[in-house]
């Protein structure tokens, strides 16, 4: 199931700051989609070293993951991650709407 979210966006002529806060929200709501789609798995008997070898990770690092610690992942790693467990990730390009 698709997580709802809208991050905020990546503009040209964004401050530094404003460009690292949106793609921290983007780091988080992937790590949200994993999380949430690995504790399904330890619900249902998995452990987290069962987990860890099969998308080969370490078990601390799923540990770490399972906490939804952003500061750990970048975005290729978490897409890649993702990817590993079985789940797809979509990402939107778009120009914005202007009214003439």
């Amino acid at each position: 199931m698709p997580v709802p979210f809208a991050p905020p966006p990546l503009r040209l002529g964004a401050t530094p700051a404003q460009s690292a806060r949106s793609v921290r929200a983007l780091r988080a709501a992937l790590i949200e989609a994993i999380a949430a789609h690995l504790e399904r798995h330890l619900n249902e008997g998995a452990t987290q070293a069962g987990l860890a070898a099969l998308l080969g990770l370490s078990r601390p690092r799923i540990s770490r993951l399972l906490k939804r610690d952003v500061a750990l992942f970048g975005l290729d790693s978490l897409a890649a991650i993702a990817a590993r467990a079985g789940l797809t990730v979509h990402l939107t390009v778009a120009r914005p709407y202007r009214k003439t």
